[in-house]
Order: C-alpha cells, then structure tokens, then sequence
C-alpha cells in the first residue's frame, strides 16, 4: 500500500458492558497506524454500565483520535448516519461492538477495496461463545440449517455477493447513492447493499477478513433476536422494495406451513398424512444436523430444540412483521 489512507472506524453501541472492553482492546491492538485512524463511538443512552467503560477507555488512550456520540434515537441507522456525517477519513470501516476483531483487520479491509475496486468490501463473521451455551447458539448461526445460504456466516471462497457484514466503504460511496435509510430499526445494511448493487456497484467478500461476533448467551435473547429479525425483514421489504433475499423469508413460509397445515388437518383429516410427511422431514434434517455439530449430548439436545425454536419465532415475527404492514403500524 503506497499511500495509507485515513479510515474512519464508526462503532454503534447500545447496552455492550459484557463486550466492549475486548472490543476496545481489539481496536487498541489494531497494526493500521494509529495516525491514520479515526474512532467514533455513538453511545444509544445504554442502560447498563457500557458509557463508563467507554468513558474510562478514552481516558486512558488518549493518544488514539475517539469522538463519542450521544445516540438519542438508539436505531443503528440514524447512528451511523451521524458518524457518517463527522467522520474524516476517506474511507469508513463500520465495526460492531459485540465483536472482537483481529489486529489486521482494518488493515486487511483496506488493502482489500483498494485492490478490487469493489464498493463495499468485508468477511466472514465467525459465531462464537463465551459459554457452553452461547457456544451452542453459534453453532446454530454457523449452520446452514439454522441460517440457511447467508455467505458471511456458512462461506469459505472469496468472491463477489449481495451482502457482506458490516462493510469497508470510499466515504465519497454515500455522497453518491446516500446514507443508510433512518426508516429502518434493523436491516439498514441489508437495504444500504443492495442501494449499491442497484446502482451499478459491487460487493467484494475476502475470506481472510475475519471477525469473532458473540452471541446471545440467553434462550430468549436467541428467540427474540429471531423474532425481530423476522419482523423487520417483511417491514423492510414493505418499505425498500428489492433488498431482501428470498432466503430470508423461509422461516415465515415453514411457520405459515406449521399453522396453516395444523388447521387444514383438522378440518379435512386426509390432509394429515401429507402435511406431517415435511415435518417428519424437517425434524429428520434437524436430528441429522444436531448429531453432526454437537459435541456433547448435553448439546444435542439443545441444538435440536433451537433449531425449530429459532426457525418458527423468526417466522412468527414475520407475521407480525406482515400485520403491522397492512395495518400501518410500523414501529416496534
């Protein structure tokens, strides 16, 4: 790299205190020149202990350039878009603080979209634990029976594709096809994406950017994490036409299977056989896949009680998501 560009690192964070100190850490570690790097953090009003830790990091590391934010609305969107808006370096790296990321990773993204030229450059987010159970769920998000086809989660070839997580991007990139939509609590990448690919850009995926993201260590932060997810998805679609996928509706269309299928069987009994033959199916895959990736019985039979757990809150949460749409109700 002849000439190091300025990057600007733009950090959301909301309610973070299990996970912001390694995060720091991991920015602190970073080999791109501290010179050359531009932190900003926009706090969402966190209700745990995550603005003090911040507050006593940026005490204590005063020779790195920190710009700390007040989020007043809390959605990542309208957060972003204020890094966005203040930031200096010629090129934005958005990172995400329930993550640690490697010391080259800043590095390594930058390399990456100067040499392909792509718009929006990333890699593959890797599921990890801090507990036995957590560990359990990044096994599920790691699956492509829990998460279906989603590339930066279950791919290991390096290519061009229609979403990578939180992207590397030339700020003059927002100048040109705008910021993220501040309409959207969540799915502001997924339709920021594919804005780019409607625009003529591309998207590069390097699978040597890596990054560990830690998961929900709760049941119900599994399930509810998967119930807004499908929520917004069909608000998103509702509101941005073109930037889902249709892998993210799945889920809604196996729930809808479940319900609807149930009430036709008890209406017309002969329809029984046949609606119980796919979940018959389902629950064999379920099976199947749990012995493969667990490691402990005690696994097992978590992972094939997630599984359909995670797979039919996310579909509920799409039709909730469905009525709210028709409804006009479009806040959480």
């Amino acid at each position: 790299m002849k000439k190091i560009p300025y990057v600007s690192l733009i950090v959301p964070i909301y309610n973070e205190e299990k996970h912001i100190k390694r995060f720091l850490e991991s920015l602190r570690a970073q080999s791109y020149p501290i010179e050359k790097m531009q932190i900003i953090l926009i706090e969402g009003r966190s209700e745990d202990q995550t603005l003090s830790m911040v507050q006593d990091f940026i005490h204590d590391n005063e020779d790195l350039d920190i710009l700390l934010l007040d989020n007043e609305k809390r959605y990542q969107a309208y957060g972003l878009n204020l890094g966005i808006k203040i930031a200096t370096g010629e090129i934005i790296i958005r990172l995400d603080a329930h993550s640690r990321f490697p010391e080259n990773y800043v590095e390594i993204c930058v390399t990456t979209l100067l040499e392909t030229g792509a718009d929006n450059v990333g890699g593959l987010a890797i599921a990890k634990g801090t507990t036995s159970y957590s560990t359990t769920v990044a096994k599920l998000l790691s699956s492509k029976f829990g998460v279906g086809n989603s590339e930066f989660r279950t791919r290991a070839k390096s290519g061009y594709v229609d979403t990578v997580p939180f992207g590397t991007y030339r700020k003059d990139l927002f100048d040109k096809i705008g910021l993220f939509d501040e309409r959207l609590v969540r799915n502001e990448d997924n339709e920021f994406n594919a804005r780019i690919l409607k625009n003529g850009g591309e998207i590069y995926l390097n699978n040597n950017i890596q990054f560990d993201y830690y998961c929900r260590d709760t049941f119900r932060g599994l399930v509810e994490s998967g119930y807004l997810n499908g929520q917004w998805n069909i608000i998103t679609l509702y509101l941005t036409k073109g930037s889902m996928r249709v892998r993210h509706f799945v889920p809604f269309a196996f729930f809808l299977y479940v319900l609807i299928g149930s009430v036709i069987s008890i209406l017309f009994p002969i329809v029984l056989k046949y609606w119980l033959t796919i979940l018959i199916l389902y629950f064999f895959l379920d099976l199947v896949v749990s012995i493969i990736i667990s490691k402990t019985i005690k696994e097992f039979f978590q992972l094939f009680f997630l599984f359909p757990s995670f797979h039919l809150t996310y579909g509920f949460g799409s039709l909730i998501g469905l009525f709210k749409v028709i409804f006009g109700k479009l806040r959480c």
